[in-house]
């Protein structure tokens, strides 16, 4: 179902673009992780440092040989700004082509984040591809773009990130972030806050916090 949603959306853009004359880009993102990444969202390299910042076990999938190419949040926008500039109008890959396996990615989130975690390995599921590889020869040649950020420097900044919230000092100590609520004027009228629980107590901290999404976007 995921795959043929991508390809109808494609395909309508497409169809936009040939009958109505509309001015269209598809670009075709791949893996992608930063600033703002939702820890709970079920991806990789969000699974990987939610639990080594908590001291979970880290969960592979089979022998963890599976290949993806990952590619850091300013990386795929300069690629989609390019792509939006030019006039290439058929499907482009933003990705990267640099393969890691999962267990190395597994292996470089407990090495960023100094994690004492373990990797454990569960069946491979029946649907998990063996490999994703992006071939980005159209946004070399018309847009002049490839990815620069490699994966151990993006995973070291993306835990400066989440540091923050997840770490006191210098070792992590294994935080569970809670979404409370705070009541401002009336019961109707809701300000979100952010609640962290360390070690069984409460710790409030100023935060600006998004409901929709359940992302922090900034920790003062």
């Amino acid at each position: 179902m995921y795959d043929e949603a991508k390809r109808f959306a494609e395909a309508a853009t497409m169809a936009y673009s040939r009958y109505y004359k509309v001015d269209t880009r598809i670009a075709r993102i791949f893996n992608t992780y930063g600033p703002r990444l939702q820890l709970n969202d079920g991806r990789v390299i969000s699974n990987f440092m939610r639990h080594a910042l908590r001291g979970d076990d880290l969960t592979v999938y089979g022998d963890g040989r599976q290949t993806r190419g990952f590619r850091y949040l300013s990386d795929q926008i300069d690629g989609i700004l390019r792509l939006a500039r030019s006039a290439e109008h058929l499907p482009t890959n933003i990705g990267n082509p640099c393969e890691f396996t999962i267990l190395e990615c597994a292996d470089l989130a407990l090495k960023v984040t100094a994690s004492n975690s373990r990797i454990v390995f569960e069946p491979l599921p029946v649907d998990d591809p063996k490999q994703r590889c992006p071939d980005i020869s159209k946004a070399r040649q018309t847009l002049n773009w490839e990815p620069k950020i490699d994966l151990e420097t993006g995973l070291t900044a993306l835990y400066g990130l989440l540091s923050r919230v997840f770490s006191c000092g210098t070792e992590p100590p294994w935080l569970r972030i809670q979404r409370v609520r705070a009541y401002r004027h009336s019961p109707r009228r809701r300000s979100p806050s952010l609640c962290l629980r360390l070690e069984g107590s409460l710790t409030y901290v100023s935060s600006t916090y998004d409901p929709a999404h359940n992302e922090i976007l900034q920790v003062n």
